[in-house]
């Protein structure tokens, strides 16, 4: 039998008072989206087409000029960048004067490329206009043109009136969705012209007028001086959009390092430079969510904060905790924290409750720390070694003595050892120097049956 030196009162009264020493310096994974001003806005992974983050993105609003998405790519389904068109009177006169205009003169000739730069980075709707005139060999063809394209693209909810984007109350049958207008911006991106054309901070008309050329500085505030994190993400483009109906708009196009290139279609309700505050805030969180987070290098899993960084020490992640070593990776097995034991499983996952680990059992308290001594479990008595291992058998506590079955817990009442009986008291103590229902029991425990008088 094995000896050990602590009272069972003693360790009845420490279960008792026992408080949990738990780990400390705990970090939970982080990360809260951004509250932001808009009728809509859709986040959407530009290769995929999977929507990362949305607000509203079926409701209906009102497109402002990103609709020139749409005239730029039905022209290029039906002409050559090189084709020439020239400037008619009659198109100009009908171009309202509501909408940013180039400045075209009537006579002069430019190529569709030419004027797709005017189209997207200035949003000329005098480009817009003569385009679709000479495309569709009239407006209202053309605008034709662009609701069956808008049906090809899976735009189900769109209908367009006109090539320039112009909406509301004079134009009643512009409308779409942010969904819609996402999916728009990701076909369009998909286009190598447009996607040329639209990161330009600014375009030049070379033969303007008489000689004289005009720059026309892109609509797209991010591609000239707007703030946004350049270490994290990099602004390629799209396409802006202002109406009274519309309010602010902009489907902006990002990439970052790794590729991963990030659609954000706004409809904003508030200032103009609100809606780009809010941009650059989904863009940030969207792209700090997707660099964030489990990582596996070289064989081995690590966590990166939002900023990019491993996070080091204990990390909550959902339900479970993970320890992360002082190089950021993750611990699996056992690990000695503050003076505790814990155990990490293969996943990194920490372990709480009965573990079986190389043919012993321990006990993983609430917080995972380790359990040494007295165990209270389901109404049964286990010990746990100074190891942490779940004793079995015979056991010597304060000078008496204890026997714990195959399963580890405490055995109570008659107890048939080695052809010898045995009574075990109701703490679990066996019984010496007594008597018992009829037995008689000697210093070792051992109990035989009194003789009949």
């Amino acid at each position: 039998m094995k000896k050990i030196n602590k009272s069972i009162l003693s360790i009845l009264i420490m279960v008792i008072c026992f408080s949990i020493t738990g780990f400390n310096n705990k970090v939970e994974a982080d990360g809260q989206k951004p509250q932001v001003y808009a009728h809509a806005y859709v986040v959407m992974d530009a290769k995929t087409g999977e929507v990362l983050h949305s607000q509203d993105m079926n409701k209906k609003i009102y497109p402002a000029s990103t609709t020139k998405m749409l005239t730029a790519l039905v022209a290029l389904d039906n002409c050559s960048l090189s084709k020439k068109i020239t400037i008619k009177q009659s198109v100009l006169d009908n171009t309202p004067s509501i909408a940013t205009q180039a400045g075209l003169k009537a006579g002069y000739t430019y190529t569709v490329e030419e004027l797709l730069n005017m189209l997207l980075v200035y949003s000329a709707a005098d480009a817009a206009n003569s385009i679709a005139n000479e495309v569709g060999g009239s407006i209202p063809g053309f605008v034709n043109m662009m609701n069956q394209k808008a049906k090809s693209l899976g735009m189900t909810s769109s209908h367009f009136d006109n090539p320039i984007g112009l909406d509301g109350r004079n134009f009643p049958n512009t409308y779409s969705t942010g969904s819609d207008i996402a999916k728009l911006t990701q076909q369009a991106m998909k286009n190598k012209t447009i996607k040329n054309i639209v990161k330009k901070p600014y375009y030049t008309i070379k033969n303007y007028y008489n000689g004289s050329s005009k720059t026309l500085n892109c609509s797209n505030k991010f591609l000239r001086g707007q703030y946004y994190p350049k270490d994290l993400y990099t602004v390629i483009g799209t396409k802006t959009g202002t109406t009274d109906a519309a309010g602010n708009v902009l489907s902006t196009t990002a990439i970052d390092k790794n590729g991963r290139e990030i659609i954000c279609s706004f409809f904003g309700n508030n200032t103009r430079a609100k809606m780009y505050e809010d941009i650059e805030a989904l863009l940030t969180y969207t792209y700090k969510d997707l660099n964030s987070g489990w990582k596996q290098e070289n064989g081995k899993w690590c966590y990166l904060d939002n900023n990019g960084k491993k996070k080091v020490g204990w990390l909550k992640d959902k339900d479970s905790w993970y320890y992360l070593k002082a190089n950021g990776e993750m611990t699996t097995s056992w690990l000695k924290y503050n003076n505790n034991w814990y155990y990490l499983e293969k996943n990194g996952a920490m372990k709480t409750g009965w573990l079986k680990y190389s043919d012993s059992w321990y006990y993983l308290r609430e917080d995972g720390s380790m359990k040494i001594g007295w165990l209270k479990y389901n109404n049964n008595w286990y010990y746990l070694e100074n190891d942490g291992s779940m004793r079995t058998g015979w056991l010597k506590y304060s000078d008496k003595w204890y026997y714990l079955r195959e399963d580890g817990s405490m055995k109570i009442g008659w107890l048939k050892y080695n052809n010898n009986w045995y009574y075990m008291s109701q703490d679990g103590s066996m019984l010496i120097n007594t008597s018992i229902d009829g037995w008689n029991i000697d210093d070792n425990g051992i109990a035989t049956m009194a003789k009949s008088m």
